[in-house]
């Protein structure tokens, strides 16, 4: 099965209002008194914090680039890949190594070794995720993963977000990993720190659409 590419039209110029200019489209981790620009940078931390200083890195599905361009500037050789030839067209823009690829389709071997691997909220829009670990294996041996599940799973994938998004529950997602051959080191329910996502972007995008 192929995963879907999402693409709702909107520009990056029409995002930076609601993303901001990094157009870091992904969830913050908030604690108390936080920007909305502190919470994506403490997020994007967290993730740093996870990695080897420097080495090869590949951001498998990289959204418009944010987190990417942050570990370029930290030392990081980054590779991007996307399913969405209108991102990959951006992140080129920024200097970027990007390219279209469905690794559902594509066991990605050509891509050759990386230090690591980072999916950041995007194993949500695969959905042979058994497959996908286990061709990850060939490119690494090491993925920091950030993704959201679905408590009410159960057994089932749970389609959302206009049929894009398909999620298991937790302890679903565990099992797949490990069936396919990965060592867990660490797991963290991270929901009371990203949940205040929401309403920064609630907030911004009545601000950019002057909803009263």
């Amino acid at each position: 099965m192929t995963t879907v590419e999402y693409y709702d039209g909107m520009t990056p110029e029409e995002w930076k209002p609601i993303l901001g200019s990094s157009l870091n489209f992904h969830f913050g981790f908030y604690k108390q008194g936080m920007s909305f620009e502190e919470g994506l940078e403490s997020a994007t931390r967290n993730v740093i914090s996870c990695l080897p200083p420097r080495g090869r890195l590949l951001d498998l599905g990289c959204d418009w680039g944010g987190p990417a361009m942050r570990l370029l500037k930290c030392g990081y050789d980054v590779e991007c890949v996307t399913n969405s030839s209108a991102q990959q067209g951006y992140c080129s823009s920024l200097g970027l190594h990007s390219r279209v690829l469905d690794l559902e389709q594509d066991d990605g071997r050509d891509l050759g070794y990386f230090d690591s691997v980072i999916m950041l909220e995007s194993l949500e829009h695969i959905i042979d995720k058994r497959s996908l670990f286990t061709k990850l294996k060939q490119i690494t041996s090491r993925v920091v993963l950030v993704t959201s599940c679905d408590a009410q799973a159960a057994g089932d994938l749970v389609s959302t977000y206009g049929g894009t998004m398909y999620m298991t529950s937790v302890a679903e997602l565990l099992d797949v990993i490990a069936s396919a051959g990965w060592r867990i080191d660490t797991a963290v329910d991270n929901r009371r720190y990203a949940m205040p996502t929401f309403e920064h972007w609630r907030t911004r995008i009545e601000a950019a659409y002057r909803i009263p």
